[in-house]
């Protein structure tokens, strides 16, 4: 499965290289900002995948049809590109698949109730600003399911029980990542860049602080979240200026915008660390490693646990559950560190080590 979604990223880099080349540019001195691309409904296109579980002919399905309203585009090589990976494996399987790309905010209530009420089993509204929205539509559609990645119940509210809130522990991973910056840096400043402040870009931030503290009490951490997530030249700025101000690691969690992030540091010859997918085919020397957020396999669970009744509610993986997850380390980490990080992340699987949760923005100026 590992051997897939590396595939699927690394033609995400073809394809990001081979624009800026036909636009006459060097992938370290430009990055060109994808088109708005128009919000129609697409089918899914079926790649080669690992099919273990084709529906059974003959048994009356709860779940046969399947679409997905993304914030961004699917060419992100991370959040919104492994949620069409996770479309690709279940078209695989035999289920109609669709999906929506670069939807405006503004738009997540109509885009759900246009799937709704095309009649798909499933839809999926990937990302934090889709719980308002579906609570709004989801009880106005009693017997289909709506699954909501990265997303946390609002405090308070009993939500209808065709709803399934999936909150990521991606903060888990973070503080691993942090655990990496905060050893290899020698200028004791390193970077984070994220997309839109939310509270699970503070939590993954300060989880990232807290890893970097842990092997380096001296470490200053700048952050900052440029306003989109689909910027990636506002992301490459960002990290330029990190770079100047002493910067010799840098980290996002960002998709597009961290894409900029990535070549700022290639740029500059500095060590990055990825998100959500591994991100080293941009400069295998320069990437320590990444967070992996295994998130196609999330979604290809989802018609399964609504059969086995166990959809409705909040779901939280992480790194025990193994959606959460670090790639290979790159050359430059050695080995002391990388035996530190990886006892850290089996005491956190295990459950002998509880990453702090904090919903707070905090920097370690």
């Amino acid at each position: 499965m590992f051997r897939v979604r590396k595939s699927f990223i690394a033609l995400s880099v073809l394809v990001l290289l081979a624009t800026l080349a036909a636009c006459g540019a060097t992938p370290t001195s430009t990055v060109v900002v994808p088109t708005q691309t128009p919000v129609v409904v697409r089918e899914t296109v079926v790649v080669p995948v690992e099919v273990t579980a084709v529906p059974t002919a003959g048994k009356e399905q709860k779940v046969k049809t399947i679409a997905a309203v993304l914030p961004g585009s699917v060419g992100d090589s991370g959040f919104n590109g492994l949620a069409y990976l996770g479309l690709q494996r279940l078209a695989a399987e035999g289920y109609k698949t669709a999906y929506t790309e670069m939807v405006p905010t503004p738009d997540n209530e109509s885009q759900l109730r246009s799937y709704a009420q095309q009649g798909y089993d499933l839809i999926i509204g990937h990302g934090f600003t889709f719980a308002d929205p579906a609570l709004k539509v989801a009880p106005e559609f009693p017997n289909q399911y709506f699954f909501l990645s990265a997303t946390k119940c609002p405090t308070g509210v009993t939500p209808s029980p065709n709803i399934c809130f999936q909150d990521y522990k991606e903060f888990e991973a973070f503080y691993l990542l942090g655990m990496v910056a905060g050893g290899m840096t020698k200028s004791n400043k390193v970077g984070w860049i994220g997309g839109m402040e939310c509270p699970i870009g503070f939590t993954s931030l300060a989880a990232y602080t807290l890893g970097a503290r842990e092997v380096n009490p001296n470490v200053k951490v700048m952050a900052v979240f440029p306003g989109s997530f689909d910027d990636p030249v506002a992301g490459k700025e960002a990290a330029l200026t990190m770079i100047a101000n002493g910067a010799d690691v840098l980290s996002h969690d960002a998709d597009l915008t961290g894409i900029g992030v990535i070549f700022g540091a290639i740029e500059k010859g500095v060590y990055y660390l990825g998100a959500n997918g591994d991100q080293s085919p941009y400069k295998p020397e320069l990437c320590l490693t990444s967070m992996l957020n295994h998130i196609d396999l999330a979604i290809k669970m989802q018609p399964q646990r609504v059969e086995d009744g166990k959809f409705a509610g909040t779901w939280r993986p992480g790194l025990a559950e193994g959606i959460m997850d670090l790639a290979p380390f790159g050359p430059a980490v050695p080995q002391e560190l990388r035996d530190l990080v990886l006892r850290r992340k089996q005491e956190i699987s295990d459950g002998k080590f509880i990453v702090p949760e904090i919903h707070e923005r905090i920097d370690l100026q």
